[in-house]
Order: C-alpha cells, then sequence, then structure tokens
C-alpha cells in the first residue's frame, strides 16, 4: 500500500499540474482573441469615421458647385489581415469584415440631404453628382 501511495499521489499531482496549464493557456488565448477583436472593432469604426467625414466634404462640394466631384479614399485595403466592405445606405453607412466566422460591423448615421448608395472593397472612392432633379447622389465607385 505504501509503494502505491507516492505514485498516486505523484499521479495526481501530474494531472493538477496539467489541469492548470490548460487553464492558464486557454485565457491567454482568449484574452489574445479578445483583444484582437477590439483593435479590429477599433480600425472599423477609425474607418467608417473617415467615410462620414469623406462624404460630408464631398456634399459641402456639390452645394458649392454643379460638377461631378470625386474622392479616393485614403484607407488600408485590410484590417486585421482580412479586406472589408464599406456600404453606403440612405442615411448611413457600414464598414465590417469578418474575424473567425464572427462579422464584425459598425454603423453611422450621415445626416445629409443626398442619395448614397454602393457597395466595395477598397480601393474606392467616393463620386458625387448632381441630378437633373437636383438631387445630390453620393456613390461608392470602385
Amino acid at each position: 500500500m505504501k509503494a502505491i501511495s507516492p505514485i498516486l499521489s505523484h499521479t495526481i499531482l501530474l494531472a493538477v499540474g496539467l489541469a492548470a496549464i490548460t487553464l492558464i493557456l486557454i485565457s491567454v488565448s482568449n484574452f489574445s482573441a479578445d483583444m484582437e477583436k477590439i483593435s479590429i472593432t477599433s480600425q472599423l469604426s477609425y474607418a467608417a469615421e473617415f467615410v462620414k467625414g469623406e462624404i460630408l466634404r464631398i456634399y459641402s462640394l456639390a452645394n458649392q458647385s454643379k460638377t461631378t466631384n470625386k474622392v479616393k479614399l485614403s484607407l488600408p485595403e485590410r484590417i486585421g489581415n482580412e479586406p472589408y466592405t464599406i456600404e453606403l445606405y440612405q442615411n448611413g453607412l457600414k464598414v465590417g469584415t469578418s474575424l473567425r466566422n464572427e462579422v464584425l460591423e459598425i454603423n453611422k448615421k450621415v445626416n445629409i440631404s443626398a442619395i448614397l448608395n454602393g457597395t466595395s472593397t477598397l480601393p474606392a472612392s467616393l463620386m458625387q453628382q448632381k441630378l437633373e432633379n437636383g438631387d445630390i447622389l453620393i456613390s461608392l465607385v470602385d
């Protein structure tokens, strides 16, 4: 019985040690994944704010002249090693990508009286046109 006791105690100690190491590795992995998600979401938010600012700028140009204007979006083509899309829709825009089968999106309201449309990955440009009926069209083009 005495010979079994040290073997049993060493086996239990080894199992507890392996369980502790496994829990530490899982915790570090989850922390890393959470930090990556926060970083990508922050970059998407920056891209959305940048595009919104460019929309407002090109909209103000439309009110000053009757010509067509085009502005190239100076943003990185990838966020978190993944391509991302920009979508313009009436009164807003959406910037999104995927991270390990999870869709990450940022939506921004754009309160202007213009028609917004288009979906693109980068490189892309914003094009503003005044329509014959006086409406302003801002499109996202490749």
